[in-house]
């Protein structure tokens, strides 16, 4: 009839796909080999569906990286760096955050580094999550040594989230700020001279971390 969409959905999944982002990439790239590397972690965000890979060499960042997709249970959305490289994002003492999800399931993020967010506002994160499920991050490390940080980790309404293996290092207010996160696992972490508090869980009661 007028007006009626029709639409055919894939008979299959498409196969994961790797992208990859370095400084010398660009962002007019496909991103799907080494030598055509993506120019911003956010482009790759962009382009990435569940299953998908982004792998970030090493070098500096310096942007907000908005994940759009969500994974699936066996097809998780990852953000990684390069194995023996270190992929730094960087605040240059502007910007609060990091990585934003609302509302996505399944991702993963692994051994990046964070350093120089805004000392101005200290009501984000690194992490800034918003009614996600599944979120594990790990081997991750957090210089907040310039002045009243932001958290790592500042999440609300988000459901199996973890945090493993991480090196958490002078955030001004709650180094993990976690607000109605039932079943998150904190674990293997080191947090070290947060100027308030270590950690700020505000569960009900039945919600357990």
């Amino acid at each position: 009839s007028p007006g009626t969409a029709v639409f055919k959905t894939p008979e299959a999944f498409a196969a994961p796909a790797v992208y990859y982002v370095a400084p010398d990439g660009d962002d007019a790239r496909d991103g799907l080999s080494r030598d055509k590397a993506l120019r911003s972690i956010a482009r790759a965000a962009a382009l990435a569906n569940a299953g998908d890979t982004v792998m970030i060499a090493g070098g500096t960042y310096r942007e907000i990286v908005y994940v759009r997709a969500t994974g699936l249970p066996d097809r998780p959305v990852t953000f990684r760096s390069v194995p023996g490289e270190r992929a730094v994002l960087d605040g240059s003492n502007v910007l609060a955050r990091a990585f934003v999800a609302g509302g996505k399931q399944h991702l993963r993020f692994d051994g990046l580094y964070f350093k120089n967010f805004d000392p101005d506002n200290r009501t984000s994160g690194m992490f800034r999550l918003y009614r996600c499920e599944d979120v594990q991050i790990q081997r991750c490390f957090y210089d907040g040594c310039s002045g009243y940080s932001p958290s790592f980790v500042m999440a609300y309404g988000c459901h199996g989230l973890a945090i493993r293996n991480c090196a958490i290092i002078s955030s001004f207010y709650g180094n993990l700020y976690l607000v109605k996160c039932p079943g998150a696992v904190i674990e293997n972490n080191v947090l070290l001279r947060s100027l308030i508090q270590q950690c700020i869980f505000v569960n009900e009661p039945e919600e357990k971390i």
